[in-house]
């Protein structure tokens, strides 16, 4: 999937601009989580590790480009209750740890291209893609000149 989305991200920076999402890198954020000392690493791990949630779909027919952040995003025009459920389950783990994350409502979204030029209209003909998450990870992000740079510390599988 991260392929077709890639590709997608292609023909949106034709039109916007801006700096494309390595297809590496391209994800569906649960919880941001900031930056965090590194003897939270095990009690983050173990909420991952203590979360279900079933295999779902994921039908990204949404596509825009917030101004304020200039990110160009596809998103579903519906949350699956799996993934409902995975998000309430996370931040209520989060909360009773202590751990602080990103308190905003969710909305969930793909990020394609960054710095985007919001003013312009983003294509959307033939944009349809079906997501299967069977999967999720915790993931650490650094931030160099090039970009983002993304390293997974763990994963779980959904069931």
């Amino acid at each position: 999937m991260q392929k077709d989305l890639h590709g997608y991200a292609q023909r949106m920076h034709d039109t916007c601009g801006g700096r494309i999402v390595a297809k590496d890198n391209i994800h569906l954020t649960l919880a941001f989580l900031g930056s965090q000392p590194a003897d939270h690493i095990d009690n983050l791990r173990a909420i991952g590790a203590s979360l279900r949630a079933d295999r779902f779909r994921l039908d990204l027919t949404k596509v825009g480009c917030w101004k304020r952040s200039q990110i160009g995003w596809v998103a579903p025009e519906n949350v699956p209750a799996s993934l409902d459920s995975l998000i309430v389950q996370l931040r209520d783990l989060l909360s009773c740890a202590r751990i602080p994350f990103d308190p905003k409502p969710f909305r969930p979204h793909v990020t394609l291209v960054r710095k985007a030029q919001c003013n312009v209209r983003v294509p959307l003909t033939g944009m349809r893609f079906a997501w299967s998450i069977d999967r999720f990870a915790l993931v650490r992000s650094r931030t160099l000149q090039t970009g983002s740079v993304y390293s997974k510390i763990d994963e779980w599988p959904t069931v």
